[in-house]
């Protein structure tokens, strides 16, 4: 692809799935945050059409209602990933432009 080092077709495979597994965490956490933020506040919290907790009682005990929305988290998976990977690509190309100028 080009002369710099780490821009090759191996380093962005590598990127997206590092980016893939940033995004997995990044929902994970999402998740936990909405979870305790409903516990903690006994109040619905929720991420816009990304998942939804709700925290009750039910026969005294406490009960989360957890609603999750596959095609939101996705999207905040991508949305990571991608960010991730192309990052440092466009950044190189922004570098390369102003040394050629």
């Amino acid at each position: 692809m080009t002369d710099e080092p780490g821009v090759g077709a191996g380093s962005l495979v590598v990127g997206a799935v590092v980016g893939l597994m940033l995004g997995l965490a990044v929902v994970v956490l999402l998740m936990i945050a909405v979870v305790a933020y409903a516990i903690a506040s006994g109040t619905a919290a929720a991420v816009p059409e990304v998942f939804a907790a709700e925290a009750g009682e039910e026969s005294g005990a406490l009960a989360i209602s957890f609603t999750p929305h596959a095609r939101g988290m996705l999207k905040v998976v991508c949305a990571v990933a991608l960010v991730y990977c192309l990052g440092p690509v466009l950044r190189r190309s922004r570098r390369h432009r102003d040394r050629s100028a």
